[in-house]
C-alpha cells in the first residue's frame, strides 16, 4: 500500500498492468515444457505404433514369402520364382523403412538387425532351394527336406526378434500413456494453478491499487466537505505523490480563501451600511454588526426575525409589496423606508434606502441598508433652496428686469448712450439669471416627477419647425443655414417640452457652430420610436464629456472656459426623454461636429 502510495498514480498504474503480463509470460513458459513432453510422448507413441506397425508387415511378407515358396516347390517354374524376388525386394524395402523409423535407438536397432538377418536367411534360403530345384526332380525330396529345417530356423530367429520387437515397442508404449496421462495431469493442473493465481494476483493488485486511490479520495472528499462546512481541514497527505499535490493545493486554496473571508468580513463589519439577506418569509438570515446602529440589536440576536418588525407601522404595508416583488424579479430593486427608532431620543424613525438583489440559486434576498437621514435633510434644504428662489428670487427679479426695460426705453427719462450700454449688460445678466432660475424649477420639478405630461397627437414636422423659428434670430445673426429633413410622421407627446428640449439642442448647436456653418435636423421611424437628431458642423464633443454632459451642473471643457450656460439644460433635456419613456445620446455628426440625436416612443403609456 505504501509503496504504491510512493509510485504515485501513473507508476503505480504500469506496475498494476506489467506485473500480471509478466505473470502471464512466467505461465506460458511453465506450460512450455509440458506441452514439449506432451509432444515429445506422442512422438514416441506415434514411433512405437509405426514401428509395430510396419514388424507386423514385415513378417507377414516374410511369412507369405516362405510358404508361397513352399507350396510352389515341386512345381518350380519362372513366373513363380519372378514372384519370389519381388517378394524379397518388398521385404528388403520394409526393412529398410523398419531401420529408418528405429532411428539411432540402439536396442531398436538390435532388433531390426535381427529380423533383417532372419528375413535376409529366408530370403537366401529361398534363392538356394530355387537353384538346386533346377537341378533336377529327382532330387526333390532332399531339397524340401534341407529348406524346411532351415527355413523354420530362419523364422523362428525372425519372429523371436519380432515379438522382442514388440514387446519392447508395447512395453514403450505402456510407459509412454503412463507418462503422457501424467504429463497431462501436470499440466492441468499447471493451467488451473497457473488460472488461479494469475486471477487472485489480479484481484490483489486491483484491490491495493483501488485502495490506494480510495483512500486518498475519501481524505480529498472529507477535507473537501471540510472546506464546505467552514470547518478545519485534515492534516496534508503523506505518501501520495498526485494526491499530496492536490491537497496541499486545496490547504493553499482554503488558507487563501480564509484571509479574503477574513478581509471581506471586517470590511462587511466596518460598514456604515447595513448588510444582510432575508428568506421568503422577509426573515434575516444574517447580518453585520451595523445591526447595532440600526436596530440597537447584536446581530445573532436579528436572525429568525422579520424585518417588517423594524419597519415604522406606517411602511410595513408597502415594504412587504416591495421586498416580495423584488424576489420575483432578475434585477437590482432599490426602496426607501423608515425604520422604527426605539432608544429613548425625541426621534421615532431613521429614513433608509434599501437596494435588494435576489438569488434563485440560494433562495435569498440579498439588501443593502443606507442610512439617508442626512440625504433628506439635504433634500428638504434644497426643496427650501428652491421655493426660496422661486418665491423670493424670480420675482424680484422679474420686477427688475421689467425696470430696466423702462428705462432703457426712456419711459422715465432721455439716457445716454453710455447708459444705455450698461443698461444692456445688465439687462443680459438679469436675463441669463432668470432662465438659470425658470432651468432650476424645471429642474427639480421633473426631478421628482412633480411634472406631468400633456400628450397629444403632434406632428414632427410642425413640431421641428416651431423650434427652428423660435432660434431663428439667432441663426440669422451667426449667417448660419438650416436643413429639415424627414418624412411624414406623427407622434403621441408633450409637444411643449419636445420643443422645449429641441430648442435647447438647437441652442447648443448654434453656439458651437462657426459662422457660415450649417445646422442639419432629420427624423425617421425606428420600429415603435421616433429618432429626432440635431447635427451641427461645430468642433464636436470628446469621448471624455460625452459621459457626464447630460448630468445636473456638468458642461464640456469649452463651455466652462467661455462662461456659456448653466449646465442644466441637457440635463432637463434627458429627464423629459425619459419621462416619456425615451433616452437621449450624441455621436459624432457624419461630417464634422456633434449629432444629439433623442429617441421618442410613438404612442404614450
Amino acid at each position: 500500500m505504501n509503496l504504491m502510495n510512493k509510485l504515485g498514480l501513473e507508476k503505480s498504474g504500469t506496475l498494476l498492468v506489467s506485473f500480471p503480463l509478466i505473470c502471464q509470460v512466467i505461465f506460458v513458459i511453465a506450460l512450455f515444457f509440458p506441452l514439449l513432453n506432451l509432444q515429445s510422448n506422442i512422438s514416441r507413441l506415434s514411433q512405437s505404433g509405426e514401428l509395430i506397425s510396419k514388424t507386423i508387415s514385415l513378417m507377414n511378407h516374410t511369412m507369405n514369402l516362405g510358404y508361397v515358396a513352399k507350396i510352389n516347390g515341386n512345381r518350380p517354374s519362372d513366373g513363380a520364382m519372378e514372384r519370389e524376388v519381388k517378394a524379397a525386394e518388398v521385404v528388403r524395402g520394409q526393412l529398410d523403412e523398419l531401420r529408418k523409423s528405429a532411428g539411432a535407438d540402439r536396442h531398436r536397432t538390435l532388433m531390426v538387425d535381427g529380423m533383417a538377418s532372419g528375413a535376409e536367411a529366408i530370403i537366401s534360403t529361398l534363392g538356394a532351394t530355387w537353384e538346386e530345384f533346377k537341378l533336377g526332380v529327382h532330387r526333390e525330396r532332399k531339397v524340401n527336406s534341407k529348406y524346411d529345417k532351415t527355413m523354420r530356423n530362419a523364422i523362428r530367429y525372425m519372429l523371436n526378434s519380432a515379438d522382442s520387437m514388440l514387446a519392447a515397442e508395447e512395453t514403450s508404449i505402456a510407459d509412454t500413456e503412463q507418462k503422457t496421462e501424467n504429463d497431462w495431469k501436470a499440466l492441468n493442473s499447471t493451467l488451473i494453478a497457473g488460472i488461479v493465481l494469475s486471477t487472485l494476483i489480479a484481484f490483489a493488485l486491483a484491490a491495493i491499487y483501488a485502495r490506494a486511490i480510495h483512500m486518498p479520495l475519501k481524505h480529498l472528499n472529507a477535507n473537501c466537505r471540510r472546506i464546505l462546512n467552514q470547518e478545519e481541514l485534515l492534516p496534508v497527505l503523506s505518501d501520495s505523490e498526485e494526491f499530496t499535490k492536490l491537497d496541499e493545493m486545496l490547504h493553499i486554496i482554503t488558507a487563501a480563501m480564509k484571509e479574503e473571508q477574513e478581509k471581506e468580513k471586517a470590511m462587511v463589519d466596518n460598514t456604515n451600511d447595513l448588510i444582510c439577506s432575508l428568506n421568503k418569509n422577509l426573515e434575516f438570515l444574517r447580518a453585520n454588526k451595523s445591526t447595532l446602529t440600526f436596530f440597537g440589536i447584536e446581530p445573532e440576536n436579528v436572525v429568525g426575525k422579520s424585518v417588517l418588525d423594524f419597519l415604522t407601522q406606517d411602511d410595513r404595508k408597502g415594504a412587504e409589496t416591495s421586498l416580495k416583488a423584488a424576489m420575483t424579479g432578475e434585477k437590482s430593486e432599490s426602496f426607501e423606508f423608515r425604520i422604527a427608532v426605539n432608544d429613548g431620543s425625541d426621534k421615532t424613525f431613521v429614513h433608509t434606502r434599501w437596494s435588494c438583489l435576489y438569488s434563485e440559486q440560494s433562495q435569498e434576498l440579498f439588501a443593502v441598508v443606507h442610512d439617508i437621514d442626512e440625504e433628506k435633510v439635504i433634500e428638504g434644504m434644497k426643496q427650501d433652496f428652491v421655493d426660496m428662489v422661486s418665491h423670493d428670487l424670480r420675482s424680484p427679479l422679474s420686477s427688475m428686469h421689467v425696470a430696466l426695460d423702462l428705462v432703457a426705453s426712456g419711459t422715465y427719462g432721455e439716457v445716454s448712450e453710455e447708459t444705455q450700454k450698461e443698461l444692456a449688460g445688465a439687462r443680459r445678466n438679469l436675463h441669463r439669471l432668470l432662465e438659470f432660475v425658470n432651468d432650476l424649477l424645471d429642474f427639480q420639478k421633473l426631478k421628482h416627477g412633480k411634472l406631468e405630461l400633456e400628450c397629444s397627437n403632434t406632428n414632427v414636422e410642425d413640431l421641428v419647425q416651431s423650434a427652428v423659428d423660435l432660434v431663428k434670430p439667432a441663426l440669422e445673426a451667426k449667417g448660419l443655414q438650416i436643413k429639415i429633413e424627414g418624412e411624414e410622421l406623427s407622434i403621441n407627446a408633450d409637444a411643449k417640452k419636445l420643443n422645449q428640449v429641441l430648442t435647447n439642442l438647437l441652442a447648443n448647436a448654434i453656439r458651437h457652430t462657426p459662422s457660415s456653418g450649417e445646422i442639419l435636423v432629420e427624423w425617421k421611424k425606428n420600429d415603435a420610436c421616433i429618432d429626432i437628431s440635431v447635427s451641427d458642423t461645430g468642433p464636436g464633443i470628446r469621448e471624455a464629456d460625452r459621459q457626464r454632459i447630460f448630468e445636473a451642473f456638468e458642461q464640456t471643457t469649452e463651455s466652462v472656459s467661455q462662461g456659456e450656460g448653466t449646465g442644466l439644460g441637457l440635463a432637463i433635456c434627458k429627464l423629459i426623454c425619459d419621462a416619456h419613456k425615451g433616452s437621449i445620446s450624441v455621436g459624432n455628426s457624419p461630417v464634422k461636429g456633434s449629432k444629439f440625436t433623442i429617441t421618442i416612443p410613438v404612442l404614450q403609456a
